[in-house]
């Protein structure tokens, strides 16, 4: 169960294992600048890890926030199980 102070990694951005970002959850709600306005929660994660800098940029800032769904929240995608984002808890 992912709950707020937890330190976790996201895998959504992009959809592949070997790019991930880590980050405190600081907040679990709804989005107010979700594009499809889903009305889902969405896991505020404060960025401390970012490994989705584009190789040769190594001084690319690093994104200071990301907003995946929670994946219990029963939106559909293309991780395992058939859910819209793959977060995990890593401490």
């Amino acid at each position: 169960m992912i709950k707020v102070g937890d330190i976790v990694r996201s895998y959504d951005f992009p959809r592949e294992d070997r790019f991930y970002v880590e980050g405190i959850v600081r907040e679990i709600s709804e989005w107010e600048h979700c594009e499809f306005r889903c009305g889902l929660d969405h896991i505020h994660i404060e960025v401390i890890l970012d490994t989705c800098i584009p190789a040769g940029e190594p001084n690319a800032p690093i994104r200071e926030w990301v907003f995946p769904v929670h994946p219990d929240s029963g939106a559909l995608g293309f991780h395992e199980g058939g859910k819209a984002s793959r977060v995990e808890v890593v401490r």
